[in-house]
């Protein structure tokens, strides 16, 4: 089959990553697949795009498109849409993810009578002003979850989630039945890692827990950071990772010097799939403490290194997490995140046991075959 996969932005975070691990895995599959994006950020993309056919505009548009958000909030749309119109034709599928992809799929599939596949990471909502980290990210949002989006919704075909809570908030908005697929987890944390493991300097004989994500404030990692001040009194002899960027970054900086932990927490900043998984080998616990997350794919990728986890009960990985019985979760705030920490280092044994049924299961039921095959069964009742 001729796929076209379709994210507005490839960076290092965790749409983009499923969305290429998808990619991937179809082209192993046999298919032609592309990838077709607005730009490439330069720090920590998916080992997986390398596989396929990378679809760009021109290096001065992406330049302008990655470092201008005035500029990808008036043109970003049209641009994709030239994009898509442009090389949609000699696809069979077109699969999109994040908005406004979702909008320029249903825009091109209508006029190309071609099926349009929505692999959906989150769903539009009403939002505050305080969510969100700019008034351009807050003008992006206001529209996209406006009437706009709810019509073109309606044009597209098949709609895929990882979880039962974004499929319930999909019915909700869109009145949409949809496909649970859960998805793969890339490769390179399915290998034994070799060499040196990263930062081993700084966390050399410490208990280490790892936040690996986003820095925004949905991802609520100054509660991370506020339960490991408790922690850490309690355990001297402990360190925290934060893995990743992000607009609360600084914000983030100045609370770990204002509890002086600057000896403690460590910013590590963007790292490749293969340093990410280096540092999950490295670590003791993986911590998740989003206050939204439609899924969060960082816990699973620690499982199948073996590492134990900590989720949100507001993430969507923890149906996942609780229902399998594959690690520890917690409501996302200090205390609750804290009690859990310190319980799962007093019975880190136990720990261990959970985060290696984690890793079967995972290592079963999230590799990449599994995976394509279930999309292959969608496209083919789509194409005939």
């Amino acid at each position: 089959m001729d796929i076209l996969i379709v994210h507005p932005k490839l960076t290092w975070r965790g749409a983009e990553k499923l969305s290429v691990n998808l990619a991937s895995a179809l082209q192993s599959h046999g298919h032609n697949v592309a990838y077709l994006t607005l730009f490439v950020e330069s720090k920590g993309i998916p080992t997986g795009i390398k596989k396929v056919n990378l679809i760009v505009p021109s290096l001065y548009i992406q330049k302008i498109l990655r470092f201008n958000d005035l500029f990808f909030m008036l043109f970003g749309f049209w641009v994709l849409l030239f994009l898509v119109f442009k090389n949609a034709k000699k696809f069979q599928i077109i699969n999109v993810h994040n908005i406004p992809s979702t909008w320029v799929g249903a825009i091109v599939g209508r006029i190309y009578h071609k099926p349009v596949v929505w692999t959906v990471h989150d769903v539009p909502k009403d939002i505050s002003w305080k969510h969100k980290s700019s008034i351009i990210e807050y003008v992006l949002w206001f529209v996209a979850s406006s009437f706009i989006d709810k019509l073109l919704v309606k044009r597209i075909d098949v709609v895929i989630t990882q979880c039962k809570n974004v499929a319930n908030e999909v019915k909700t908005r869109y009145k949409k039945e949809t496909r649970i697929i859960l998805p793969a987890v890339d490769s390179i944390y399915l290998k034994k890692i070799i060499g040196k493991r990263f930062f081993s300097n700084t966390i050399s004989g410490k208990f280490v827990f790892l936040s690996a994500s986003h820095m925004h404030f949905r991802k609520n990692q100054k509660t991370i950071i506020k339960a490991f001040s408790k922690f850490s009194k309690k355990v001297i002899n402990s360190s925290l990772l934060l893995a990743g960027d992000g607009p609360d970054k600084p914000k983030l900086a100045t609370l770990v010097n204002d509890l002086s932990l600057e000896h403690k927490v460590f910013f590590t900043g963007i790292l490749s799939e293969n340093r990410l998984a280096k540092l999950y080998e490295s670590s003791n616990v993986l911590l998740l403490a989003s206050i939204e997350e439609p899924w969060g794919l960082t816990p699973f990728e620690a499982l199948a290194m073996g590492t134990p986890v900590i989720v949100s009960k507001f993430a969507g990985a923890y149906e996942t997490i609780r229902g399998k019985g594959l690690g520890y979760f917690s409501k996302p705030s200090i205390n609750s995140f804290y009690a859990t920490m310190l319980d799962v280092y007093l019975n880190y044994e136990k720990a261990k046991k959970v985060a290696l049924r984690g890793k079967r299961w995972v290592r079963k039921n999230m590799m990449p075959d599994r995976y394509a095959g279930e999309y292959e069964l969608i496209y083919k009742s789509l194409i005939g």
